[in-house]
């Protein structure tokens, strides 16, 4: 086939219906046409041949054997080419800090390097700082001192800390804390107190001995196994002591006198028995234990399940009735069923030999 190409607009030969373009090189130049391109075009030398060009990408060379031609003889062109190869639009300027010539590309480039950024800006705290200098006196000591801050009021560290701890803390015993007298309840001495909280005890002793006659008072309990009053350390204590716990532990484990055995209940009651394994004193116990379990883990009781009803249905391999209780069920037994669909089998595979 005879085809024109859209970009150059020359005849080529194809034997493919939808090529349009007679090489790679139409087709890449008429992409590169169609994208929006933001910059300007631009007037460039060609690097190897010196040739101007005119572009808007930023290409060096005219053509890509002038390409090749300076890849290959790169070592030897080397210094020819760094000349030629300069930045136009370059300025001539002198460094604020050091005095030196340098050459850039910005205008409002001033100085040459880092280092002289750096001083140059350290020069310029300074002066703001000498602008700033003010003399005062020390709050604590009276000595004259120069600063550039405003609010320094010391003239070192020691005298802000010792002005801190002495003076603040008297004026804040006086102005905060008031004095109030008052009467310890356990010992009748007369205290002073300079707390605003409720100080009640003239000492430590005193609050130890107050806080002894509390928990008597307040968390005594009776002894489940000996009887006794005890004072309570946590919530759920029952026993008094190590002595009481091993007991009980031994009456639910079981001591056997010949042939019956004395244990004691979850309920706190002893009961004889002739069974190792019987926790209970009795089926009312068992029945409250089990309730309270359920009820402190939340179980609900399994929902009632209704029996199901039987289905009378004809087979469909041999058209017998049968009963079940199953709907999906077809055949009245598995037999019958492989037969059905042995005979299914044999009808298409009949089918598919005609």
């Amino acid at each position: 086939m005879i085809k024109v190409c859209e970009y150059c607009k020359k005849e080529f030969e194809t034997i493919d219906k939808r090529q349009k373009y007679c090489g790679s090189e139409c087709y890449y130049k008429f992409m590169r046409s169609k994208k929006k391109v933001s910059a300007t075009k631009t007037v460039r030398e060609c690097i190897y041949c010196d040739k101007e060009i005119t572009t808007e990408d930023r290409e060096l060379f005219c053509t890509s054997e002038c390409q090749i031609s300076f890849y290959s003889n790169r070592i030897q062109v080397e210094e020819e080419i760094i000349n030629k190869a300069k930045i136009k639009n370059l300025y001539d300027k002198i460094c604020l800090w050091c005095g030196k010539e340098f050459m850039t590309r910005y205008k409002d480039k001033l100085l040459c390097c880092k280092e002289c950024r750096w001083r140059y800006a350290d020069s310029l705290r300074k002066a703001k700082r000498a602008a700033n200098i003010q003399q005062k006196e020390c709050l604590w000591c009276g000595k004259g001192f120069t600063t550039y801050k405003k609010t320094q009021m010391f003239c070192s560290r020691s005298c802000k800390i010792k002005h801190r701890c002495i003076v603040l803390s008297k004026k804040r015993r006086e102005e905060e804390r008031e004095v109030i007298r008052k009467f310890c309840p356990i010992c009748g001495k007369e205290f002073i107190s300079y707390h605003k909280t409720h100080h009640i005890h003239c000492s430590m002793k005193c609050y130890n001995k107050y806080r002894v006659i509390k928990a008597k008072i307040e968390t005594s309990q009776v002894c489940q196994n000996c009887g006794k009053e005890f004072i309570v350390h946590h919530k759920h204590q029952q026993y008094c002591s190590a002595e009481c716990i091993s007991i009980v532990k031994k009456l639910r484990r079981g001591t056997s006198y010949g042939d019956d055995i004395i244990k004691m209940c979850k309920c706190g009651e002893r009961f004889v028995t002739k069974y190792k394994q019987q926790i209970y004193c009795t089926k009312k116990c068992q029945k409250r234990h089990m309730a309270r379990k359920l009820r402190a883990k939340k179980i609900k009781p399994a929902p009632s399940i209704k029996p199901k009803e039987n289905i009378i249905k004809f087979c469909e391999g041999c058209g017998e009735r049968f009963v079940t209780k199953i709907k999906k069920q077809i055949f009245c037994t598995i037999s019958c069923g492989n037969r059905h669909r042995k005979m299914l089998s044999r009808a298409k595979k009949s089918k598919g030999s005609i």
